[in-house]
């Protein structure tokens, strides 16, 4: 779980930062992401020796593991809500005042300008509202020509909440059998389920919120610089 949060803090980081700078050069199109990609990949290639990588496991391990993470009906019916979620997500076209009215339409006026620029209308909120959100979701509607594929940003944070919960927990002194089922009370709250399959973006930060004090703990047990790191990486990217 602990890599898949560094992988996500990490692609975050790298979308976040890339609309920046290729607003900059008013490359905002297919042509700069897919060199900023490029060049990812590249760096990330000469480093992979120094990247811990998960163990490779078969799928019949695979198979195996989560069978017996979802054995127990608490795993069970978060599984239920996440595939609902991302069921609903699929199917409806989500829709609300906020992400309508100028979260969409802002990425949709820098894409057509090729760079972030300020955007002259009576609604304020189009400019001085944080942005975070819409440079994870401007490459996906850059590239699909659509805005119904931003709902997978929650769900991938959603199904991230539980592990981070749990860690989170523990590392505070709570017994792990008492952390074990707030990780999936928690997460099953109605503020996390109702947007895991929508295009809001008011939860999805409880993720960067949650790694960025897991890691700074674990970086304060193991002595790990990374872990601090991406501690601090994770704090900028919730605010």
């Amino acid at each position: 779980m602990l890599n898949a949060v560094r992988v996500w803090i990490l692609l975050s980081v790298l979308l976040v930062s890339t609309g920046w700078i290729l607003s900059a050069f008013h490359a905002l199109d297919r042509a700069g992401y897919l060199a900023a990609f490029t060049l990812a990949g590249i760096v990330l290639a000469c480093w992979r020796r120094k990247i811990k990588w998960p163990d490779s496991i078969s799928f019949g391990q695979a198979g195996h593991k989560l069978r017996l993470r979802f054995k127990r009906t608490a795993p069970r019916l978060f599984l239920a809500l996440a595939l609902m979620s991302m069921v609903a997500g699929a199917l409806y076209v989500s829709s609300n005042v906020d992400t309508n009215g100028y979260r969409t339409p802002r990425v949709l006026h820098w894409l057509g300008q090729q760079r972030w620029h300020w955007i002259h209308t009576d609604d304020d909120r189009i400019n001085i509202v944080a942005c975070g959100f819409e440079w994870l979701s401007a490459p996906l509607i850059l590239f699909t020509r659509t805005d119904r594929l931003i709902f997978l940003i929650n769900i991938v944070s959603y199904l991230m909440l539980p592990g981070l919960i749990f860690s989170v927990f523990t590392r505070l002194q709570v017994k792990p059998r008492v952390a074990w089922w707030w990780m999936w009370f928690l997460a099953a709250g109605w503020c996390f389920v109702f947007q895991a399959g929508s295009k809001l973006n008011d939860s999805f930060s409880a993720i960067y919120a949650l790694a960025a004090v897991d890691l700074a703990l674990r970086a304060r047990q193991n002595k790990q610089v990374t872990d601090l790191w991406l501690s601090m990486l994770a704090a900028a990217l919730a605010t």
